[in-house]
């Protein structure tokens, strides 16, 4: 009986230890919060447009695109969020959870811009904005940054 009650409490110490430590991996997974603002774990890389450098976060899998720029307060100056598909075809887009405007650029396989939605504001979530060429990439920026750099379709973009 004693070495029943010994294994047994040997058995509820390493279910314990085990559940601790699948706690500690939960925390560490979910993204840090600071002052209301998400930040990051995507991977960032910088594009040229227009003579603009552009740093970017990547979403490259489903949930990456799924969530992009959602739920956060802003978008700093010279910063996006790069979406990267498998194929070019006529992605969709919409305001979910956003909380500034943006200006969407589509972009094709050769990183060419393709077509441009200014100024996308938040308050018309639940449209759906989709690009009018077949588009493999797609580039968030702040509204406003198209018409200040003067990017037009046919810009080039290139990864630096």
């Amino acid at each position: 009986m004693t070495s029943l009650l010994s294994s047994l409490a040997n058995l509820l110490a390493i279910l314990s230890s085990l559940l601790g430590l699948q706690q500690t991996l939960t925390q560490t997974q979910t993204p840090t919060i600071i002052n209301a603002i998400t930040v990051s774990t995507l991977a960032t890389t910088t594009l040229s447009i227009g003579g603009i450098n552009i740093i970017v976060e990547i979403a490259d899998t489903d949930t990456a695109r799924a969530r992009g720029l959602s739920r956060r307060t802003t978008l700093g100056e010279n910063r996006g969020m790069l979406f990267v598909f498998d194929f070019a075809d006529y992605h969709s887009f919409w305001m979910k959870e956003m909380n500034f405007p943006l200006d969407i650029i589509w972009l094709d396989d050769d990183w060419r811009v393709v077509d441009i939605t200014e100024n996308v504001l938040p308050k018309y979530f639940p449209k759906i904005y989709q690009p009018r060429a077949l588009a493999r990439y797609v580039l968030e920026v702040k509204s406003g940054f198209t018409s200040a750099h003067h990017i037009t379709v046919g810009a080039q973009v290139v990864s630096l």
